[in-house]
């Protein structure tokens, strides 16, 4: 009995959860601040490069990217 209560309960709590989503977009609709936001654009940098350009970023985001050789069997933190 308490099995199929608490399967009852379960199957109610996930069609409950799934009707949220028309409760949010209302209030995105009635919300009157507007929020503007600023796109930040990451420049991406090759990893040949990295070592003559990365003066010039410093305390800024970055994408290195470049082609990996090897992953360490160890631990898999290291590429090469």
């Amino acid at each position: 009995m308490i099995k199929k209560l608490l399967t009852v309960s379960l199957i109610i709590a996930l069609f409950a959860s799934c009707n949220n989503s028309d409760r949010n977009t209302e209030d995105i609709d009635n919300d009157s601040t507007v929020v503007d936001v600023i796109s930040e654009e990451i420049p991406e940098i090759l990893l040949a490069d990295f070592d003559t350009k990365a003066g010039s970023f410093v305390d800024k985001k970055v994408t290195v990217s470049g082609i990996v050789d090897h992953v360490c069997k160890h631990g898999g933190k290291k590429y090469y």
